[in-house]
């Protein structure tokens, strides 16, 4: 219950504070490696890594605490947070391998070429980490409340230009 529920505890708020603080840190920093001049600092990587590592933490503990297997993997929340966490790990294997890469050039510039590719591809994927929130959240009164509110307006269509808005802007900045 003390990751699942924040009002189960003061040490389940804590958490559930926390969680929610790194998921906007981690859309930040993607948020920020996007811009051209910071694109190349070397300090992204390092904390992609922490946070991932968190989020493993976090879900391996959620998972070792689960009643049933089954029902765990069934649930689309976590689906999500196991595809917020899978980019870190693609980052990581990438590094490893292309570290280890043979040094002709024309290998080497195709290698580049596809790690490019796989990395837009990977912070693509990273997207889902905001799908998160939507997880976390689930247990804020106050987004619960903004959340019937959109409910009642979704009747017209301000709430499907604002949902598109806001999905173009988050796919766009992850690129």
């Amino acid at each position: 219950d003390l990751l699942e529920n924040p009002d189960s505890s003061l040490a389940a708020r804590l958490i559930h504070y926390f969680i929610m603080f790194i998921i906007l840190a981690s859309t930040g920093c993607v948020i920020l490696e996007t811009v051209p001049e910071l694109s190349m600092n070397p300090i992204f990587f390092p904390i992609e890594m922490c946070i991932t590592a968190l989020f493993t933490v976090e879900f391996a503990l959620r998972l070792y605490a689960c009643d049933s297997l089954r029902a765990f993997t069934s649930n689309c929340f976590n689906v999500i947070d196991f595809l917020a966490i899978f980019p870190g790990y693609v980052d990581l294997l990438i590094l490893l391998v292309h570290s280890n890469a043979a040094d002709d050039h024309v290998h080497k510039a195709a290698d580049s070429m596809r790690t490019l590719r796989m990395i837009r591809i990977v912070r693509l994927v990273r997207v889902f980490r905001v799908m998160r929130l939507a997880k976390v959240a689930r247990h804020s009164q106050l987004l619960s409340i903004i959340v019937s509110v959109f409910l009642k307006v979704s009747q017209s269509g301000l709430v499907v230009v604002l949902m598109l808005m806001c999905f173009a802007m988050v796919l766009s900045a992850s690129l």
